[in-house]
């Protein structure tokens, strides 16, 4: 930051976003001795079994779990979660299948959602824009009894060549439902925030916002200098150019 001759330094906030598929969530459980028949929508049937065998002290062997259809999941079935639980306790404890089908309004809450964050980026140029540093804390909100962290600031990790790259997390336990994976978990609310603050950024250098994309695009990885294996984000500027039309010069894609 020491090195950039000019410094703009915003604060964002994102707000809590709720999974409510129209499908809700919904178990079928039977017990049979110490061995648990489960129909259930899930994401991650494996990760499921290890969950349920250690709340229940058996064998993941000895859980067998039906998920013919998943409806509307987007990482909110990626892991069991409380009613589902209460769903195969009570099976246990009347000794006869139970089903169990979370009304509407219990969707906010207990089976995950995306959290609030508050994020301050601060990004460092130099007198012609090329970045010397982006500096991207964010804070997040989990649960007072579990630990899921929104990783809002990765987004910083990877999209622009700056020679140096600060991130930071802090979370803030709150009495809530634990936030878990919701599609693009961290890089819906971290992307957002580090496009706005580049947006920042080109306006204070008084570069177009896409050529001052195209000026500190990352042809490797930035924090590791390691070749991607795969990127079309260059045919993508290329394409938004030709589309919006771009000073008048459409971008031809580096091959």
């Amino acid at each position: 930051m020491a090195a950039a001759s000019k410094l703009t330094d915003s604060t964002y906030e994102t707000p809590a976003q709720y999974h409510n598929a129209m499908e809700p969530h919904a178990i079928v459980a039977v017990w049979d001795g110490d061995r648990l028949f489960i129909d259930t929508p899930s994401q991650g049937m494996g990760f499921a079994q290890m969950r349920i065998a250690g709340l229940f002290g058996i064998s993941p062997a000895n859980i067998h779990i039906n998920s013919p259809f998943l409806g509307g999941g987007f990482g909110s079935k990626g892991l069991i979660s409380g009613p589902q639980v209460l769903g195969i306790m009570a099976a246990k404890l009347i000794g006869r299948p139970v089903k169990l089908v979370l009304r509407r309004s219990q969707m906010y809450g207990p089976v995950g959602h995306r959290p609030p964050t508050r994020q301050r980026i601060r990004i460092g140029t130099d007198d012609a824009g090329a970045l010397t540093a982006i500096n991207h804390e964010a804070r997040v909100t989990t649960s007072s009894f579990d630990d899921f962290y929104e990783p809002a600031a990765d987004a910083s990790h990877t999209l622009y060549a700056s020679p140096a790259i600060r991130t930071a997390h802090e979370a803030v336990r709150v009495d809530t439902g634990t936030p878990l994976f919701m599609r693009a978990p961290g890089e819906a609310t971290g992307s957002i925030v580090l496009e706005s603050a580049i947006d920042e950024a080109a306006f204070a250098c008084g570069i177009d916002p896409l050529e001052f994309r195209l000026k500190n695009y990352a042809e490797v990885e930035p924090t590791t200098g390691k070749p991607f294996s795969s990127k079309a984000l260059r045919q993508c500027y290329a394409r938004a150019a030709e589309r919006f039309g771009w000073a008048g010069r459409p971008l031809q894609p580096r091959q």
